[in-house]
């Protein structure tokens, strides 16, 4: 029992780093602490004696509530980008804005020399009129 849980905390390190490794440390301590205190019976000597009481209902239904949630939430993070997509799209950014840059740079200079073209035509026009 105790290798496989370092085996599961080994894995699980690995897998999903520092935080996986909390929330596993928290769930097994909680399941520890809950069997201590008698709240888990083992399967065999578990018999139901009569009806199942309506909290029992009730908390089973919030349960699956609380799962079909849980799977709409995993089903739409997995669309999400990741880090590295996200670092990727901010360096396109970063690239297509340098671009914009020298556009504008551009844009500018032949805006002057539009104007002192068309200024230049207006004195020629005037100069041939007089």
């Amino acid at each position: 029992m105790e290798s496989e849980i370092i085996a599961e905390t080994q894995k699980l390190l690995e897998d999903g780093g520092v935080v996986g490794l909390l929330v596993f440390a928290v769930v097994i301590t909680v399941g520890f602490v809950l069997r201590y205190k008698g709240f888990f019976i083992p399967l065999e000597k578990t018999e139901r004696k009569g009806p199942v009481p309506p909290e029992f209902k009730a908390l089973s239904s919030r349960i699956g509530q609380m799962d079909a949630r849980l799977t709409d939430v995993e089903r739409d993070i997995q669309h999400l980008p990741t880090r590295a997509e996200i670092h990727e799209i901010e360096l396109q950014l970063t690239r297509l804005d340098g671009c914009f840059g020298a556009m504008e740079d551009n844009t500018k200079a032949t805006s002057r020399a539009v104007s002192r073209i068309e200024d230049f035509m207006i004195d020629v026009s005037k100069r041939s009129k007089s």
